[in-house]
C-alpha cells in the first residue's frame, strides 16, 4: 500500500503520494496565487452587461495574463460542467461564447489575457465549427475536448485533468447544473475530475473513466433526488454531501472541504453562466462558491454568522442577484453599518473596555455600529461616539428610535422627570429651557445643570433650549459664541432654538442666524431644532421661512398648539385634531416630513364664562388678522380688500361660499362689513363660526391651564348618578363640579367637558387625556413625521404614563 502526504492547498487538503510531495512542495507557491482581490467594501460584485461581460470581468478581476484560455457555450450547460478542473489545470479562465459566432467581449479578452491557446469544451453541437475557425484566424492553437454526449464529454475532460489517474473524483448530476458547480471549485483546486451521472444510473462512459482512472474515492454532490441511492452503491468509496435543496447542498460542500473564508465567492443558484466561470475565479484561490435565490437561503445565511467571513464576491448583476441579497449579505457578514437595538442600558466609554464614561444609551436605543473592537462595538449616542460591549446590542430590524423630546421650563431643581431611564420613561430627549438671549447676552432662566448631569446618566440625550422673544431680538454673533460656549459646557448633545413672535421685519435676520449657528453646532456633532408656530397672518407666524430654516436645522418642532391661547376671544380646544392636522400639511408644503417634529401639549384651558353671552345671530370670529374681502378669492390683491379685521373681531354671518382654497379649504363666510357684503376665508384657525344662541364669552370669558392630570381626574371622578366630578389645578386647588356633561366633540375630535362650579359660572373643558394623545401620534405616523416634542414635562399625569401612552 502506497504511503500518502498531505498538504494545505489554497486552503484545502490534499492527499499525495510520495512521489508527488517533493515536486508539488516546490510548485504549490506557483501554483496558487495569494489573493489580492478582496475589495474595501465587505460586499461587491463582478458583474457586465450580459452573461458573456459578466465572464469577461471575471477574467479581469483573476488574470492578467494567461497563455491559455478555456471556452463553453454560454447558452448551454451540459459540456461545461466538468470544464472547471480543466481551467484551473491551465491557470486559465472560462469565458463564454453563443453557438455559432465569438462573442465579441470574449474575443476582447483572449487578445487581453495574451493567451495562444484556446480550449474549446464539448462538439461542434455546443461550439460550432464557425467559432473554432474565427479563433483559428486569430493565431491562436485551438483545442477541442469533447465527446458523445455530457457524460462521455465530462470523461475525456476528466482524462485530460488527470492523465496519470485520479484516486478522488468528485461526482454530480448530469441533467442538471447546481451541484456540479456548486462542487467545481473545490474540484478545481484539489485536482479532481468531475463526472455525471444520471439519476438512477452511472452511465457506461462515466463507469469506463472510473475504471481507467483509477478511482477509489468519490465525493457524490446532492441527494437522492438527483442520484439515487443505488447510485451511491455502485461508487467507490463514496461520501454523499448534500442538503435539502441547491443551496443547502453548496453549503454543505463548504464545510466538507472547509475552503478559506477571506473570501467567499456567490452566484445565483437559478443560472449557470456566472457560476461556471466563477467558480474557475473561485478554483484559482482555494476559495469556495455559495449559491443564492431570490433572498439568501436560511442554510447559507447560518453558515456566513457562524463564521468569520473576510469579504464576499458576487457573480453577476442586480437582475441575477437582486441588490436586497447584496444588502443582506452586507448584513449577515458585517455588523459595522447595521442597525442595531441595545438590550440593556450601557456605559459608553471613550475607549474599548475602559477609558472614560461618556453616555449611557438605554435599552431599546437603535443605531448603527461605527466599528468592531474585539469584543467591542463602536456607537453614536448623541453627538458623543464610544464604545459599548458587543453583547449588549443585537441586530435589529428596527428604524432608529424617533425623537419624543419632553421640554422643562418650571423649575431647575425638579428632577421627578428624569429619575428613570428612557425606556422606563417613554421618551428620550430632555430638553430644559434654561437660557434666555437678552440685549446684551445670554440670560440664565433657571439653572438646570445637576438636571442635565443626571439626564445624562440615566440615558437621555439632552438638547438645551434657548429662548428669544419679541420684535427686537439680538442675533449678533456674541450670542452664537455664547450658546456655542454653553452647549461645550454642559456637554449637551443638542440645541433647541425657540425665538417666537419677532415679526416678518426680522425673518431673513433669524435664519441668516441660523445659517451661521448651524454649521458650527454640526461640527461639534450637535443636533439642531427649530421651534415653529403654525402657519399665521401675526407676528407669530411670519416670523419664520420655514422651508429656509429646514435647510439650517436638522429639525423643525412645530408648535401644534395654542389654537385657543389664553387671551383667545372664544374658548375651545388647545389643539383640534382638524386644526393640528392642518397645521402638519402647511408645513409639509415646505419642509420634508422627516425634518418635523410635531408638537403637542401636555396641558388643557378650563374656560370659564364669567358674563354669559349668547349669540342672538350667526357670527363669525376672527382668530386672525384678517383681510375683509369683495369676493371669495385672494386673487385680486389688496384692491379688493374691505378692510382689516383684527383677532376677536365677530360679524354678522350672511352664508357661505365656495371659494379660492385655502390650505385645502374652499369655504368662505358671505360677512356683513358695515353694511356690505365682504368674505373672509372659513380655513380652521382663520376663523370660528359661532351659532345664534351659542353661548360665547366676549369680555366675560377667562380661562386657566391644567395639567394632563386634571383631565384624567375628571373623568376617574364623575359620578354619573349624581352628576359630579372634581380635579385638582398644578397649584393644588380642588375644584368641585356639578351638572357635569362629558361628551365626544365631533368638531375637535377630542372628548368636551362642560360643568357648573360653585359660583354657578359655566366652565369649558376639551380634554388633553391618553385618547388624544394617541390621536397625534397617529397624525406623525400617518405623515411619517420625525417625532414629538411635548409642552411640557411639568404638565404629566401623576403616573407619568403619557410618553409611554404615546411610545406604544
Amino acid at each position: 500500500m502506497c504511503q500518502t502526504g498531505f498538504l494545505e492547498k489554497g486552503g484545502i487538503v490534499l492527499r499525495l503520494s510520495p512521489k508527488k510531495i517533493l515536486v508539488l512542495t516546490l510548485i504549490v507557491a506557483l501554483a496558487v496565487p495569494v489573493w489580492v482581490g478582496a475589495a474595501e467594501a465587505p460586499v461587491t460584485r463582478l458583474s457586465g452587461a450580459d452573461r458573456y461581460a459578466t465572464a469577461v470581468a471575471i477574467s479581469k478581476e483573476g488574470w492578467s495574463y494567461s497563455g491559455a484560455v478555456v471556452i463553453a457555450r454560454g447558452d448551454h450547460y451540459a459540456d461545461a460542467l466538468a470544464g472547471v478542473p480543466l481551467a484551473a489545470m491551465h491557470q486559465a479562465p472560462i469565458l463564454l461564447t453563443p453557438r455559432d459566432s465569438l462573442a465579441p467581449e470574449t474575443r476582447a479578452e483572449i487578445e487581453a489575457l495574451g493567451a495562444h491557446t484556446v480550449i474549446i469544451l464539448g462538439g461542434t453541437g455546443a461550439v460550432g465549427s464557425s467559432v473554432e475557425a474565427e479563433l483559428t484566424e486569430m493565431g491562436l492553437m485551438v483545442e477541442r475536448v469533447s465527446g458523445n454526449n455530457r457524460f462521455d464529454t465530462a470523461a475525456a475532460i476528466a482524462a485530460r485533468v488527470a492523465p496519470n489517474g485520479s484516486y478522488s473524483a468528485i461526482v454530480a448530476s448530469g441533467r442538471d447544473y447546481p451541484d456540479a458547480l456548486a462542487a467545481a471549485s473545490y474540484a478545481g483546486s484539489l485536482g479532481y475530475p468531475i463526472l455525471l451521472v444520471e439519476k438512477d444510473k452511472i452511465p457506461a462512459e462515466t463507469a469506463a473513466a472510473i475504471a481507467a482512472l483509477g478511482v477509489g474515492e468519490t465525493i457524490l454532490a446532492g441527494g437522492t433526488a438527483v442520484a439515487a441511492a443505488s447510485v451511491m452503491d455502485k461508487l467507490p468509496g463514496c461520501v454523499r454531501v448534500s442538503g435539502a435543496n441547491r443551496f443547502e447542498t453548496a453549503v454543505a460542500l463548504a464545510r466538507h472541504f472547509q475552503p478559506d473564508l477571506e473570501t467567499v465567492f456567490v452566484a445565483s443558484g437559478r443560472g449557470f453562466a456566472d457560476a461556471i466561470t466563477g467558480a474557475a475565479l473561485a478554483a484559482r484561490y482555494g476559495r469556495g462558491l455559495l449559491l443564492v435565490d431570490k433572498g439568501v437561503p436560511e442554510g447559507v445565511a447560518g453558515y456566513l454568522s457562524e463564521n468569520e467571513i473576510g469579504s464576499i464576491i458576487i457573480f453577476g448583476g442586480a437582475a441575477v442577484v437582486a441588490d436586497s441579497v447584496a444588502d443582506t449579505l452586507t448584513g449577515i457578514i458585517s455588523i459595522v453599518g447595521k442597525k442595531v437595538e441595545l438590550l440593556s442600558s450601557a456605559v459608553m466609554t471613550t475607549l474599548p473596555g475602559g477609558g472614560e464614561a461618556i453616555r449611557f444609551p438605554y435599552a431599546g436605543y437603535v443605531t448603527t455600529v461605527q466599528g468592531v473592537s474585539g469584543d467591542y462595538v463602536r456607537l453614536q449616542f448623541g453627538r458623543r461616539s464610544g464604545w459599548v460591549p458587543q453583547e449588549s446590542v443585537q441586530l435589529t430590524d428596527r428604524e432608529e428610535d424617533y425623537i419624543r423630546l419632553g421640554w422643562q421650563f418650571i423649575s431647575g431643581s425638579d428632577a421627578r422627570y428624569i429619575q428613570t431611564s428612557p425606556d422606563v420613561s417613554g421618551y428620550n430627549v430632555y430638553s430644559p429651557v434654561m437660557y434666555s438671549v437678552r440685549s446684551n447676552g445670554l440670560y440664565t432662566l433657571k439653572n438646570f445643570s445637576n438636571n442635565i448631569a443626571l439626564a445624562h446618566q440615566n440615558g437621555y440625550m439632552v438638547w438645551l433650549t434657548i429662548q428669544q422673544f419679541g420684535t427686537s431680538p439680538n442675533f449678533g454673533d456674541n450670542i452664537i459664541d455664547e450658546i456655542i460656549a454653553v452647549a461645550l459646557q454642559h456637554d449637551v448633545d443638542g440645541l433647541n432654538i425657540d425665538f417666537e413672535g419677532m415679526g416678518e421685519q426680522n425673518r431673513a435676520g433669524f435664519t441668516a442666524f441660523m445659517a451661521k449657528l448651524y454649521p458650527r453646532a454640526k461640527a461639534l456633532g450637535l443636533a439642531v431644532s427649530v421651534d415653529v408656530t403654525r402657519h399665521s397672518n401675526n407676528r407669530y407666524g411670519l416670523s419664520y421661512d420655514r422651508a429656509a430654516l429646514a435647510r439650517v436645522s436638522d429639525y423643525l418642532a412645530l408648535m401644534a398648539y395654542d389654537q385657543h391661547w389664553a387671551s383667545s376671544p372664544v374658548a375651545g380646544s388647545t389643539a383640534s385634531m382638524s386644526w393640528t392636522d392642518s397645521a402638519i400639511r402647511l408645513l409639509l408644503n415646505e419642509v420634508p416630513a422627516e425634518k418635523v417634529l410635531l408638537g403637542i401639549p401636555f396641558f388643557t384651558r378650563n374656560w370659564r364664562y364669567d358674563g354669559t353671552i349668547v349669540a342672538d345671530q350667526d357670527l363669525v370670529v376672527m382668530l386672525e388678522v384678517m383681510r375683509l374681502r369683495t369676493e371669495p378669492t385672494t386673487a385680486g390683491g389688496s384692491a379688493t380688500v374691505i378692510r382689516t379685521a383684527q383677532i376677536g373681531e365677530a360679524f354678522t354671518c350672511l352664508g357661505e361660499v365656495a371659494g379660492e382654497s385655502i390650505g385645502g379649504d374652499t369655504k368662505w363666510y358671505m360677512v356683513d362689513v358695515d353694511g356690505q357684503v365682504g368674505y373672509v376665508s372659513g380655513y380652521s384657525g382663520y376663523t370660528r363660526f359661532i351659532p345664534q344662541g351659542e353661548v360665547h364669552g366676549e369680555a366675560g370669558l377667562s380661562n386657566y391651564a391644567i395639567p394632563m392630570q386634571s383631565a384624567l381626574d375628571i373623568l376617574a371622578n364623575y359620578d354619573a348618578g349624581t352628576g359630579t366630578s372634581q380635579f385638582t389645578t398644578l397649584a393644588g386647588t380642588v375644584v368641585q363640579m356639578r351638572n357635569v356633561q362629558i361628551e365626544a366633540d365631533a368638531a375637535s375630535g377630542q372628548t368636551k367637558v362642560t360643568y357648573i362650579d360653585v359660583q354657578n359660572r359655566l366652565n369649558e373643558i376639551w380634554l388633553e387625556d391618553y385618547d388624544s394623545l394617541c390621536k397625534r401620534r397617529q397624525l406623525m405616523e400617518l405623515y411619517n413625521l420625525g417625532g414629538l416634542a411635548a409642552w411640557s414635562l411639568e404638565w404629566l399625569d401623576n403616573g407619568q404614563q403619557a410618553w409611554n401612552m404615546l411610545k406604544d
